[in-house]
């Protein structure tokens, strides 16, 4: 959970090439040997939540959703707490795959994590 430094590169080869440092609300790493002394963590998560805030709505939803897309995240969560719904979207090969909506009385599910699942007005 936030805050932890996620670093991030794009489709660039290395961090040096294109720099990119977020703090998602949450998100999920399966290679914790990549956090860094510093705690920064410079690996690729498999999934990473944001709940919008007025302040930062517009970066959560278009810009970083299209860096963790280009940077090989393969699922992002977008939660709305004002609108009632969850966005997820799924990511393939850095493409995207699939971007679901969910809304106040639905169970939402993970597409990569079976059995991980919500309902969304525990959310709200």
């Amino acid at each position: 959970m936030a805050p932890l430094d996620v670093k991030l590169f794009g489709k660039a080869e290395r961090f040096e090439d294109n720099p990119n440092v977020v703090q998602p609300d949450m998100f999920v790493m399966c290679d914790t040997d990549q956090v860094d002394e510093k705690g920064a963590y410079q690996g690729i998560p498999t999934l990473a939540v944001e709940i919008l805030s007025p302040s930062t709505k517009s970066k959560d939803i278009m810009i970083k959703a299209k860096l963790y897309m280009d940077s090989g995240i393969q699922e992002y969560w977008v939660v709305d707490i004002e609108k009632q719904h969850l966005i997820i979207y799924h990511f393939e090969e850095r493409d995207l795959k699939d971007q679901i909506t969910f809304t106040s009385g639905d169970s939402a599910g993970s597409c990569i994590f079976e059995g991980l699942t919500i309902e969304t007005a525990r959310l709200f």
